[in-house]
């Protein structure tokens, strides 16, 4: 059984948040994705599948939101309106997620939210927060960075700011938002009560920078961008004949290090007995950086991997996609999940973090198809006669 296994989870169709939904989906929990009925904004987002229908085409919502079911809803209308409510007090937890720091059209506030229904967690994600000068400002995943701050120390020393790509800024907010509605179901099962979690996507990116602002608070000092350099001993970034390599020292490494330099005839300097001192090579810690990367260059990735953790150093391969997928520590932990994709081809999706009792949450489905779970929900759960269902449809609210 997995830990959530009985609690429903409705999510709001709010780009921000989706990745929160997916988590607790892998938990166990049953995620109701509600959209509109032309479809939440994830699914026209690129890149798209060539062959599949217009609604179902985006890997991004094949990836966020794995797992769930869906419906569509417009509850700006009082009929949708209306049968929001009634599917709310069937939810354990709701999720709402905003790019503005407002609410989807129609749907009502994290306060009222708890006010009609006294058990339901709130999880409010916003880019700024809900309260402060800042509240109703909009923001992007790059936007997030920025104002958290990990942009600022991205790249290289001479070049502007950068972007950590593979939106971290928005799985920042999402990884929190997740955890937050846990915290609130787990209060809720001490005080009877629920709750409303809030999280701002600044301050999850800012919590990752922590050490950074604490070298300014505490010793006036600020950290900037370096790029693949390091104050650490043979920290570095090196290329390899195709591809890039990981390395860092520590001190127990010297000797590996020094046997393996000489191995390419590079060992020469480093063995005047001043390099005995720890000060000393930190002090001339460039040529040490210079010999990993002239070591590193003459070797492929993989070998050059394998050579240097035969002598117990970290080296390690920088991976892609491609390299990803191989892994084989991956593959042997069944870490990926293969799915169909709704042009009929299958897909391959990063699976979960975590193991229960050694075990991958396996989600029982993908992601829907808009509207796919219409009939089960509006009408098999919620009582509403199919011939309504229809009749609303026509008319634009589901």
């Amino acid at each position: 059984m997995r830990p959530l296994e009985g609690l429903r989870v409705v999510e709001a169709p709010g780009r921000h948040g989706h990745y929160a939904g997916r988590l607790l989906a892998q938990l166990g929990a049953e995620v109701l994705l509600v959209e509109p009925p032309w479809g939440a904004a994830v699914r026209r987002e690129p890149p798209l599948l060539a062959t599949a229908s217009a609604r179902d085409r985006s890997l991004q919502h094949l990836h966020l939101n794995d797992g769930k079911r869906g419906v569509t809803l417009d509850p700006a209308t009082a009929d949708g309106r209306a049968l929001l409510w009634r599917l709310l007090r069937t939810a354990d937890a709701c999720l709402l997620a905003s790019s503005d720091g407002g609410m989807p059209p129609g749907w009502p506030g994290p306060d009222e939210l708890t006010e009609m229904q006294r058990l339901l967690v709130v999880g409010a994600l916003t880019p700024f927060g809900r309260t402060g000068p800042k509240a109703r400002w909009r923001a992007t995943d790059l936007v997030a960075q920025a104002a958290g701050g990990i942009a600022a120390l991205t790249g290289f020393p001479d070049d502007p700011p950068a972007r950590v790509g593979g939106e971290q800024g928005l799985h920042m907010g999402s990884i929190h938002l997740a955890g937050a509605v846990l915290a609130g179901l787990a209060t809720r099962e001490r005080t009877g009560r629920g709750i409303v979690c809030e999280v701002s996507l600044q301050e999850s990116v800012a919590a990752s920078v922590q050490p950074d602002i604490m070298f300014w608070d505490l010793r006036g000092e600020v950290r900037g961008r370096y790029g693949e350099e390091s104050a650490a001993l043979g920290v570095t970034v090196s290329r390899c004949l195709d591809g890039w390599v990981a390395t860092y020292l520590v001190p127990w490494h010297w000797d590996g290090f020094v046997a393996w330099a000489a191995e390419d005839g590079l060992a020469e300097p480093f063995l005047d007995p001043r390099w005995q001192d720890p000060a000393f090579r930190q002090e001339n810690k460039g040529q040490v950086d210079d010999a990993l990367r002239a070591i590193c260059a003459r070797r492929t990735a993989e070998q050059a991997a394998r050579d240097g953790q035969a002598r117990r150093l970290f080296v390690f391969p920088v991976h892609g996609p491609e390299q990803l997928l191989r892994d084989p520590q991956l593959v042997t932990r069944g870490y990926f999940r293969a799915v169909r994709a709704p042009d009929g081809r299958q897909a391959t999706l990063p699976g979960s973090p975590w193991r229960m009792n050694g075990e991958p949450p396996r989600p029982e489905r993908g992601a829907p198809r808009l509207g796919q779970d219409n009939v089960g929900v509006w009408c098999e759960e919620l009582g509403l006669a199919r011939e309504t269902l229809a009749a609303l449809a026509g008319a634009g609210v589901v």
